[in-house]
């Protein structure tokens, strides 16, 4: 297995919660066709929008998806 890294794009945002986020990722793997049940991991700075444990992004991508573990950096 290999695994690979890519660049999608840069996004404006609107709002930085948990779900504003969570919304915005979900949209940008479906124009990539991209699936959330392919993600195995998820690195974030600290900041509780984005590893929030309840309402942050890594949470709710969890929710999705069990195996996208949050790496801890």
């Amino acid at each position: 297995m290999t695994i690979k890294e890519r660049f999608l794009q840069l996004c404006d945002v609107q709002s930085t919660t948990g779900e504003a986020l969570e919304n915005l990722v979900m949209k940008l793997l479906e124009e990539n066709q991209l699936k959330v049940e392919d993600i195995h991991g998820q690195g974030y700075d600290g900041a509780a929008n984005m590893s929030g444990p309840y309402k942050g992004l890594q949470s709710r991508i969890q929710r999705q998806n069990k195996k996208a573990l949050r790496l801890l950096l």
